[in-house]
């Protein structure tokens, strides 16, 4: 066993505690909490260098997440940020940059357009863009996101 894989008990753990306390409050937010769990899970894989199992994966529970939720939900955001990430680390900028203009666009949506969350994926796609040779809008993207951070806070 990869010395990493211990971690992922404790990911599961505490995702599994989180779950149960929100349960008590509200049947989607547990819902919104296994989704998360699985994301924990599978950003894990990545790190490990299980990208494409972890890409497999995250489709699967975007997928789920999305009919379930809506597309612009916090919880189908991550996963589309986590199915960017998957992307990118297989080298796969172009899918990557779909996922991460997907999770943009729900954030920007929901939770406005100068919260952290948004700001992080703002810089990812910034990133993302930069890697596939748009050196002039990525740079854009990442030196907003650093200004509306740093003016937010």
């Amino acid at each position: 066993m990869r010395p990493d894989n211990l971690y992922l008990s404790d990911i599961i753990d505490a995702c599994d505690a989180i779950a149960r306390f929100l349960a008590e409050y509200d049947e989607q937010s547990y819902f919104l909490v296994d989704e998360l769990r699985q994301s924990a899970v599978l950003q894990k894989l990545i790190v490990v260098g299980e990208a494409e199992q972890a890409r497999v994966l995250l489709h699967q529970c975007l997928a789920e997440a999305s009919e379930a939720l809506g597309k612009d939900h916090f919880g189908v955001t991550c996963l589309a940020a986590d199915l960017g990430w998957a992307y990118r680390a297989l080298g796969r900028y172009s899918e990557a940059e779909l996922y991460y203009r997907q999770a943009y666009e729900g954030r920007r949506n929901t939770q406005g357009e100068d919260h952290p969350t948004t700001l992080r994926v703002m810089s990812q796609l910034g990133n993302v863009l930069s890697l596939q040779g748009q050196h002039g809008e990525g740079e854009r993207l990442a030196r907003e996101a650093w200004a509306r951070a740093r003016t937010s806070l």
